[in-house]
């Protein structure tokens, strides 16, 4: 950004003029910093109450902005969206190297599907009814992910552990389906997928 670009030059700048950075030349900038981010006015670089690094502005920035979208949400729906795309490493389905031979790939139309899904536009009409359960399916896709009509949440539950499964046999984890007496003297249910710790053994 220029202000931080301006502000990692500022000793460059007096050494090889003798004058410091006039203050019309950054004022512009600071005006509309603190329109969009919501700061107090600025001045001068020594108001700025952080960092100032191209990466520290980005941030404060994006937090302020990303409060105001949340400020902003017009439901529940909304919200739950924003936050939970927020999470650490929500994202990285979307970096994904694809690679057929390992499993990661989508068909076009499954794709655009969980794009859609994941930017809450909306899937379907508001009248369409499930076919599993008659219920009503609402637009953004919520229900057809959590519906359990005709077994499909067991399912789903299923092949998300088989995938995982699949996955740490490939990392040569020796992984375990459904694994009961885990914890001595208990009945707790079973392990959906069960890696042993290799911890202390020799590799």
């Amino acid at each position: 950004m220029f202000l931080s670009s301006v502000h990692a030059c500022t000793d460059l700048i007096k050494s090889l003029s003798n004058h410091s950075i006039p203050r019309l030349y950054v004022s512009s900038a600071f005006k509309v910093f603190c329109s969009i981010s919501g700061h107090s006015p600025i001045n001068s670089f020594e108001d700025f109450n952080l960092v100032i690094t191209q990466k520290s502005v980005s941030r404060a920035i994006d937090s302020l902005l990303y409060d105001k979208l949340l400020s902003s949400a017009t439901g529940p729906c909304f919200c739950a969206l924003s936050l939970s795309s927020s999470i650490p490493h929500a994202g990285d389905w979307l970096l994904a190297l694809l690679s057929p031979s390992l499993g990661l790939h989508f068909l076009d139309l499954d794709f655009k599907t969980c794009q859609m899904y994941w930017l809450g536009i909306p899937l379907f009409r508001s009248d369409i009814v499930c076919p599993l359960c008659t219920r009503a399916c609402d637009p953004l896709g919520d229900h057809s992910v959590a519906c359990g009509g005709n077994g499909d949440k067991i399912l789903r539950h299923n092949s998300h552990r088989n995938v995982l499964f699949t996955a740490a046999q490939a990392a040569a984890l020796s992984p375990r389906r459904e694994t009961s007496s885990i914890v001595p003297r208990s009945c707790s249910h079973p392990a959906d997928l069960y890696l042993p710790n290799k911890a202390n053994q020799q590799l």
